[in-house]
């Protein structure tokens, strides 16, 4: 665990990060609660949000002795899961509006 000097442990931030993105993903894609509006579209967004997570998982292990690799992971993470929201909301497209719910309601 890699904690700074106010004590604050960054990798578990970028683990914790991490793993409420790959729940978020896991319901939205078999569940079906979040849509992007695309409709068929929505598979571009996926598959973005799905690189996103593969390619920052493997840079924690192509650079294992960078000192801000968790600080700096952990606020992109960030910053895309924001984009995602914003996307999955206010953002939508045409096809499925935004309705004022922040997941997809079927009815």
């Amino acid at each position: 665990m890699e904690k700074t000097n106010s004590g604050f442990d960054w990798s578990l931030t970028y683990f914790l990060i991490h793993l409420t993105q790959i729940l978020l993903m896991f319901f939205g894609l078999f569940v079906k609660t979040i849509t992007f509006g695309c409709g068929l579209g929505d598979i571009i967004w996926w598959f973005l949000w799905f690189f996103e997570i593969i390619c920052s998982i493997i840079l924690i292990f192509i650079k294992p002795y960078s000192r801000n690799k968790y600080k700096i992971g952990s606020l992109i993470c960030i910053l895309f899961i924001l984009f995602i929201f914003y996307k999955a909301t206010l953002g939508r497209d045409i096809e499925y509006p935004w309705n004022g719910n922040i997941f997809y309601n079927h009815k």
